[in-house]
């Protein structure tokens, strides 16, 4: 799980000046993409660890392509889903132009 949260998000700490431009958007990605994250905690705490990658794996860059394109689908529909739970529950309009 570590890997792949360094995989997605890289390093945060600010050591140049243009790391005040990319952290900030790293953030918003991160909030965008915590649907993706609970999920993929929920199904490694299903599994007990009983999946996990071995250490020396190697991560080449399809594998961290297809990572950022599976983050960015999934959270988008479980965001679709969750705010349109919310609009039924609540009775309100939620849809911040999804559709």
């Amino acid at each position: 799980m570590k890997n792949m949260l360094n995989i997605l998000f890289g390093n945060l700490n600010i050591k140049k000046q243009t790391d005040y431009i990319i952290v900030p958007i790293k953030v918003l990605y991160i909030i965008y993409s915590i649907p993706f994250l609970m999920f993929a905690l929920l199904l490694a705490a299903r599994s007990f660890g009983a999946f996990g990658s071995s250490k020396s794996e190697k991560i080449g860059i399809i594998k961290k392509i297809l990572l950022h394109f599976a983050n960015i689908f999934w959270s988008y529909c479980l965001w679709v889903v969750i705010l349109s739970i919310l609009e039924e529950k609540l009775n309100i309009k939620l849809r911040p132009h999804l559709f």
